[in-house]
């Protein structure tokens, strides 16, 4: 069956290239894009299947993405939950429908604010499941809320509201959080069951934060549909269903853990194949702040392809990873005991001048080293990448591959083209130094010749104008 995936686009450039290549295998028709101007009216958060305290944790992970991890003080990320869990359900009561983005900044703006809508679930209260929530939400109204001071709340509020209040602009508003009426998405539950190439194109060129606003929330998502497939298996015929995949590009820009390490080691058995890039190990360190929450994130990555690194961090990891040999060390030694000896620079024997011992040794010694020494991921040509990769069965040795550009002939090499050029610069680079150096030698052969000839007396001109002298 044909496969289906998530593609997030954070240049813009890239769903050109999907389509086009849809386009050659005869998919267009599972084309499916999703950007400001294709036409689709999606609510980012309009998730009927997942409780409210499960929604707010999505919410409380993206804000988290977006204004940085604080490990130290874990407050405002419990606080920002709790806050985005309590109007979620106040908003399912009040309007009867989904709570989208825009209404998730107007709600949690003030006390106030949040008191009106309480209002308005009181007026729309039917059955006795809505009475009871409606009085769990009451409780926390007025024995949490009410007591907390106003600068605190406020600040509570204002981690909240800094995200939401981004797409309170209409047009952002249009897409992403549009009225239901409105709404057209398909949801990546029947999106996958149909096998369709979502394409989210979010320029973060233009649209700055709520291009990772709409890329971390996708992703989740997506997540949550290929996760659910096990458990309908489990209860089902076994089957998972077709294959996906998901593919993302600076993907450091869109990571929350520990949610993304426990689904890239789960995606296998949901046959969803995940393929993400980044710059730098640095950047997730820099993203996530804390070096162990992403190694941790990096070890559920069973095949890894490095490019030339820049940054120190990033080629002593990668050499760890690919692990140590061990390698032979042979060392040379000598001694003597003359009175007077000397060393040939021409032929490296050892001259006596006197009757002496002398002597040599060779040691060879087995030395732990990398595989691949740091300096190897640093100094990679175009198109050349170290690759570790795991076969389904077992981790295959790290080695060096050669990478061909889709826009070039199938049928050549490597070595025929990307290689060649190389080449050929070295060998340019080679002729032009060599070249120096011949007319640096040709210079000095001149200047010696030039020396080595006998200096010749200039000859004595007289002046003819002068008196002739004579003797008397």
């Amino acid at each position: 069956r044909k496969m289906g995936g998530l593609i997030i686009d954070a240049k813009g450039n890239y769903a050109d290239f999907v389509r086009e290549q849809c386009k050659l295998a005869g998919r267009l028709p599972d084309y499916y894009e999703v950007s400001l101007t294709s036409g689709v009216r999606w609510n980012i958060i309009g998730r009927p299947d997942l409780n409210a305290a499960a929604l707010g944790g999505h919410i409380a992970d993206m804000i988290e993405n977006v204004q940085g991890t604080s490990l130290a003080d874990p407050f405002w990320h419990q606080e920002a939950k709790d806050l985005a869990s309590q109007v979620i359900r106040v908003l399912r009561l009040a309007e009867g429908r989904e709570p989208t983005m825009a209404s998730l900044y107007r709600a949690a703006t003030s006390y106030e604010a949040f008191e009106e809508y309480v209002k308005l679930a009181e007026k729309r209260e039917r059955t006795a499941e809505q009475h009871e929530e409606l009085a769990s939400i009451k409780f926390w109204l007025e024995a949490k809320a009410a007591k907390l001071d106003a600068k605190l709340r406020a600040s509570i509020a204002a981690g909240l509201n800094g995200v939401c209040s981004l797409f309170d602009d209409p047009k952002i508003r249009e897409v992403f959080a549009p009225d239901p009426q409105l709404e057209n998405f398909k949801g990546f539950d029947r999106l996958i069951e149909e096998g369709q190439i979502v394409a989210l194109r979010v320029p973060k060129s233009q649209l700055k934060t709520v291009s990772t606003i709409v890329g971390t929330m996708t992703k989740l998502n997506f997540y949550d549909a290929v996760l659910n497939r096990l458990a309908r298996a489990e209860h089902g015929s076994g089957d998972v269903g077709r294959g996906v995949f998901f593919v993302a590009d600076e993907y450091d820009g869109y990571t929350t853990q520990p949610g993304d390490g426990d689904f890239f080691s789960k995606c296998r058995e949901g046959k969803c194949c995940a393929v993400i890039a980044t710059q730098t190990y640095e950047s997730f360190v820099a993203k996530l702040r804390n070096e162990h929450v992403a190694a941790q994130l990096l070890a559920n990555l069973r095949t890894k392809i490095w490019l030339c690194a820049e940054d120190n961090y990033t080629a002593r990891q990668a050499a760890d990873l690919c692990g140590e040999i061990e390698r032979r060390k042979v060392s040379h030694s000598r001694n003597e005991s003359a009175k007077l000896s000397a060393f040939s620079f021409i032929d490296g024997a050892v001259i006596a001048a006197d009757p002496g011992a002398v002597g040599e040794g060779i040691s060879v010694s087995l030395r732990r080293e990398h595989l691949f020494a740091p300096r190897a991921f640093t100094s990679l040509m175009v198109n050349q990448a170290i690759v570790k990769a795991f076969d389904g069965v077992r981790v295959l040795e790290p080695w060096i591959v050669y990478l061909k550009p889709m826009h070039e002939d199938p049928e050549l090499s490597w070595f025929e083209t990307t290689g060649k050029a190389v080449g050929d610069k070295a060998e340019r680079s080679k002729r032009a130094s060599l070249s120096w150096i011949t007319r640096l030698r040709a210079r000095l052969a001149r200047a010696s010749v030039r020396g080595s000839r006998p200096r010749q007396r200039r000859p004595e001109i007289q002046d003819t104008d002068a008196a002739p002298t004579s003797s008397p």
